[in-house]
């Protein structure tokens, strides 16, 4: 039988007061839950490939993002010069990042934080690494740009603080390394520290088949050209889907301009790497040069790592400086790994024993660093 709702606003003021109470609450009720499915499908909708969360317009012009990284390594180390053992108790990392859409689809933006002490401490302790440019701004704010792209012509523009295109090994994020130790030659020939710097860059956008990138910073000019063959995920360390045999390549230089003064051109580098994946076995190698204050030095480093039923990955890692092609003196170092990774780079262990050879002291070390990220 209909309800008559003229019948019922005639009634007294108790009926009066409990129908419009039982209205306002019925509508308010179908309010929360139209609310609430339109929430949850645009969740549903719109997490990425990567699983993070995302959170999108229904124009798909705006967008945000969150993802986050915490290592820690716990590392016992032996040092054959002065016979002395120790522990240390690390955070090599530990960052919030933001990312999203604004305005376009093609106008995206990336901020990411870091809150862990900087790593120079370490390096430094080598007593063999070269003098970093500074960036100017907060070294809590690791990155902060603005790429504007139109993929389909295979044209990029960034703006703001990013990550140098000067070699594989640096372009690869943090979470995706495959050594927790400090390879010597990346750390020996990195330009800025994190090999991050504030500037103009223009790209292709990455893992494309021909990629290139060219940036103008505060430290001076930057370049990088790349193959990528059979759709190879080049900046993926790890072989996680297996496959045919691919491979991709790369060059890259730096000129420091001292300001952009160009008198007189006194550090340029130049570094060619390259990567190799077969059914899940993969293989990084880079090759450095430095010209720094009439001194050339030269590095390298190479890894190779099988991935065994998606989770286990035994890792043998090698690296070699040479600071001065007048001096005989070089640096080593070598360390063996086995990574467990439970849900990729997301969730993963990596257990590790190496040693440093250095002049006059032999660093022998071993550890475990632990990763989350989301």
């Amino acid at each position: 039988m209909p309800v008559d709702y003229f019948t019922l606003l005639k009634g007294d003021f108790m009926n009066k007061k409990m129908f419009i109470s039982a209205l306002l609450v019925s509508q308010i009720g179908l309010l929360n839950a139209n609310v609430d499915t339109k929430v949850t499908n645009s969740i549903q909708h719109y997490s990425d490939h990567a699983g993070h969360f995302v959170v999108k317009s229904e124009d798909n012009n705006f967008s945000l993002g969150f993802k986050g990284l915490l290592q820690q390594k716990t590392e016992v180390s032996y040092s054959t010069k002065d016979k002395n053992m120790g522990m240390s108790f690390l955070i090599p990392k530990a960052r919030l990042s933001m990312f999203g859409k604004a305005f376009h689809p093609n106008i995206n933006y990336f901020v990411q934080t870091q809150f862990e002490q900087s790593d120079s401490a370490i390096k430094s302790s080598f007593k063999t690494s070269t003098k970093k440019y500074q960036v100017e701004g907060s070294n809590h704010l690791e990155d902060f740009y603005v790429n504007v792209g139109m993929q389909d012509q295979g044209f990029h523009l960034r703006f703001g603080k990013f990550t140098l295109p000067f070699s594989r090994h640096y372009m690869v994020s943090g979470a995706q390394l495959r050594s927790p130790m400090h390879t010597l030659a990346r750390s020996y020939f990195s330009i800025t520290h994190h090999n991050k710097d504030i500037g103009l860059m223009m790209h292709s956008g990455f893992n494309m088949p021909l990629e290139y990138a060219l940036a103008v910073v505060s430290n001076g000019l930057v370049g990088r050209l790349g193959y990528n063959h059979k759709g190879i995920d080049a900046f993926e360390l790890v072989d996680f889907h297996g496959g045919d045999a691919r491979f991709g390549v790369g060059v890259g230089g730096f000129l420091h301009t001292d300001g952009y003064k160009f008198k007189e051109i006194n550090d340029y580098r130049a570094t060619i790497d390259g990567i190799f994946k077969f059914k899940n076995t993969s293989s990084h190698a880079e090759v450095y040069y430095m010209n720094k204050d009439k001194t050339q030095a030269f590095g390298a480093n190479v890894d190779v790592g099988y991935l065994y039923n998606k989770h286990v990955e035994p890792v043998v890692h090698y690296s070699v400086i040479k600071p001065s092609i007048d001096k005989d003196d070089m640096l080593h170092e070598i360390d063996f790994g086995a990574n467990y990774y439970i849900y990729e780079h997301h969730f993963k262990a990596q257990p590790y024993v190496g040693v440093n050879m250095l002049p006059n002291n032999n660093q022998i070390k071993g550890g475990v660093q632990l990763q989350f990220a989301f």
